[in-house]
């Protein structure tokens, strides 16, 4: 059989009394164990199939061994609905808070810091390569990447927490015309981003003034705010 790609993938950890929580992890970590919610112990070709489903959530715990147990199981579109709302309704308070400090690379190698960004209108656009709705979206995105690209007052930049040796492989096959930042696993932390694709959209003082999720119109969104702030 052949070997598995190496991947990665998003798991959104709901445990109860506590928030929910979102990490990149490796499939073939051979530490890792998937059961389905029945206890059952599956294989990474079964978790990839059920994250093509839909939203699927994951609890863990450690055996004695020092491995991880993982148990997925779907989750109804009520209970996306609830977690998303949680979540916005953080970010939401961000609004008008000053950006996070962060330290960067593209996946080219080139550094990215606040630093950076002085002076500019810049569109955060945070997804993941195994995420549906965030390659659903790119082609929009690229849109409005081309109609502002000779406008040195706009950036775009992608974060993704995974590797670069990921991401390169994606863009063989897609295109994303934004500048992509490989590694922001701590930077998506500190602005409490669990679900994707979400657009944060800066003014030229590094505040935040925009917070977009998938689906919710982010052309019109962008275009209008881009229109306005230049």
């Amino acid at each position: 059989m052949k070997n598995l790609i190496k991947s990665i993938i998003l798991l959104v950890f709901l445990i109860v009394g506590l928030s929910t929580h979102a990490q990149g992890y490796d499939l073939n970590d051979p530490n890792l164990i998937f059961k389905d919610n029945k206890g059952n112990i599956q294989t990474r070709e079964w978790v990839s199939e059920l994250f093509k489903k839909g939203s699927v959530s994951v609890r863990q715990k450690k055996n004695t061994d020092g491995k991880t147990e993982m148990t997925f199981n779907l989750i109804s579109k009520k209970e996306v609905e609830e977690n998303k709302k949680r979540e916005s309704d953080g970010i939401e308070k961000l609004k008008n808070t000053k950006f996070p400090d962060f330290n960067l690379s593209t996946v080219d190698g080139k550094k990215v810091s606040n630093k950076d960004l002085e002076g500019k209108i810049v569109v955060f656009n945070f997804w993941f390569t195994t995420c549906g709705p965030c390659v659903t979206e790119m082609p929009e995105l690229n849109k409005i990447a081309e109609k502002y690209k000779d406008n040195k007052s706009v950036m775009f930049i992608a974060p993704s927490f995974e590797e670069n040796e990921m991401i390169k492989k994606f863009l063989k096959r897609k295109s994303f015309d934004f500048k992509i930042v490989a590694r922001s696993t701590e930077l998506n932390k500190k602005l409490g981003i669990l679900s994707y694709p979400v657009t944060i959209i800066t003014d030229k003082m590094g505040i935040i003034k925009e917070v977009i999720y998938s689906g919710e119109n982010i052309i019109e969104k962008l275009d209008k705010f881009l229109y306005e702030n230049i």
